[in-house]
């Protein structure tokens, strides 16, 4: 029932959103907070609809920072490069500790500096249960340079 509900408002509501503002998609959302109509990503659909097919790799991306928006003026093509810069510039990219997959934290990366060049780092690795690659990325800041 709720998904009939969601096609009729993308038809009689964020295909007609003509307003510059941010358009909340008010229905489901997937486990990365993007609003979806089945499994179909809503602002991938608002893209193809105003857009056309995206080229080679490019990716539907939110100008106003804001994964639910659906708002026609807010979503253009993008290469991978320029989305997640969108997303830096907008504080939406999931780095260091807020990435699911991290298994460290902003301390973890402090403790694991201050370490560095008085621990081998495949015991400094170890201990923190990944691979001795991670630590020199981390020390030398090609990874974690925020922290």
């Amino acid at each position: 029932m709720m998904r009939a509900f969601a096609k009729t408002f993308f038809k009689e509501v964020v295909l007609v959103h003509l307003d510059d503002s941010c358009l909340i998609w008010p229905f489901a959302a997937n486990g990365l907070g993007y609003g979806v109509v089945g499994n179909k990503l809503v602002h991938r659909l608002v893209c193809e609809h105003f857009h056309g097919q995206p080229h080679d790799k490019q990716e539907a991306a939110h100008s106003c920072g804001n994964r639910r928006c659906c708002a026609k003026a807010h979503i253009s093509w993008k290469t991978h490069a320029a989305n997640m810069a969108d997303m830096k510039d907008h504080g939406t990219v999931n780095c260091g500790a807020r990435n699911g997959a991290s298994k460290l934290t902003d301390a973890d990366v402090v403790a694991i500096r201050n370490l560095a060049g008085k621990v081998p780092q495949r015991s400094i690795a170890d201990t923190y249960g990944v691979n001795q690659g991670t630590i020199s990325d981390i020390i030398r800041r090609e990874s974690w340079a925020h922290v």
